[in-house]
C-alpha cells in the first residue's frame, strides 16, 4: 500500500500535491507495518531470534499474492522459483534451528557484545553497508551526469544491480532491528522477573538507542519503500525529459 502511494505520486495519478504520509492509503499501510512490528516483539518473547527471523521470509509469499493485485506487477517464473527457494530455506532454518529460548542475565547479555564473533559480525555488516552506499552513490552521480548531458545512460546491467542493491541495503540495515529487539525484550524480561535492573546499566540505553532508528524507519516508511519511491520519481523525471526532447 505504501509503495502504491509512491507510484501514484510519481506517475502523476495523484495531483493533490500532498506529502506521501498524508495519503489515507499510505496510513493504512503504516498501520499494518506497526502491527507487524508489535507482533514480532511479542514473538521474540516466546521464541529464539534464530526461529523468528527466518519466518520473515513469509513476506515473500504475501508479495507474490498482493503485488499483482495491488501494483499490477507481473510475477514470472523467476519470481516463483526465487520465492520457493527462499521459503524452503526458511522452513529448513525453522525445522532444524534451535527451539530452546535461552534468556540471558543482563550481565551475560552485555558480555556477548564484546565477544569475537559479534565483532566479526559488526565488521561484515559495516563493510556491506558501506559497499552498498558507495555503489549506489556512484550510480546516482552517473544518473545526474546523464540528466545534465555529461555522461551516458546507465546500462541494463547497472540497472539490474541497482534494483538489487537498494533492497539489499534496506534489508541489511533493517535486519539489525530483530537483533536489538531481542536484546530489548530480554532486558525487559530480566527486569520484570527481578533478575536484574536494566535501568542500572548504561548499555541498556545504547541498545534502546540502536533500536529506535529502526523502529522509527518502520513507522514512517521502510528504507526499501523510500528508495523505491525515489527511484520511481527519478524514473518519472527521466521519462518526462525524454518526452519533452521528443516533442522538441
Amino acid at each position: 500500500m505504501q509503495k502504491l502511494t509512491h507510484q501514484r505520486i510519481a506517475s502523476g495519478y495523484d495531483r493533490s500535491n500532498r506529502p506521501y504520509y498524508e495519503h489515507a492509503l499510505w496510513m493504512v499501510g503504516l498501520s499494518f507495518v506497526i502491527l507487524a512490528s508489535l507482533a514480532d516483539v511479542v514473538a521474540l518473547c516466546f521464541a529464539p531470534q534464530s526461529l523468528v527471523a527466518p519466518l520473515g521470509a513469509l513476506t515473500m509469499v504475501s508479495n507474490v499474492i498482493f503485488a499483482p493485485l495491488l501494483l499490477h506487477e507481473r510475477i514470472g517464473m523467476r519470481d516463483l522459483v526465487a520465492t520457493t527457494i527462499i521459503l524452503s530455506g526458511s522452513v529448513v532454518a525453522v525445522v532444524f534451528g534451535a527451539h530452546d529460548d535461552l534468556i540471558y542475565r543482563i550481565e551475560a547479555l552485555f558480555s556477548l557484545f564484546w565477544a569475537l564473533p559479534f565483532g566479526v559480525y559488526v565488521a561484515l555488516v559495516a563493510c556491506s553497508i558501506a559497499g552498498f552506499l558507495y555503489f549506489l552513490g556512484g550510480l546516482v552521480e552517473a544518473e545526474d551526469r546523464h540528466r545534465n548531458g555529461q555522461g551516458p545512460e546507465l546500462s541494463i546491467t547497472q540497472r539490474h544491480w541497482q534494483r538489487f542493491a537498494y533492497p539489499a541495503l534496506a534489508g541489511t540495515i533493517g535486519a539489525q532491528s530483530v537483533l536489538f529487539a531481542k536484546c530489548s525484550v530480554e532486558l525487559v524480561l530480566n527486569t520484570i522477573r527481578r533478575e536484574g535492573n536494566l535501568f542500572l546499566h548504561y548499555q541498556s540505553y545504547l541498545v534502546f538507542g540502536c533500536q529506535w532508528p529502526h523502529s522509527h524507519s518502520a513507522a514512517t516508511s521502510s528504507p526499501s519503500l523510500a528508495a523505491g519511491g525515489c527511484a520511481c520519481r527519478a524514473a518519472a523525471r527521466v521519462h518526462t525529459a525524454r518526452a519533452h526532447t521528443a516533442r522538441v
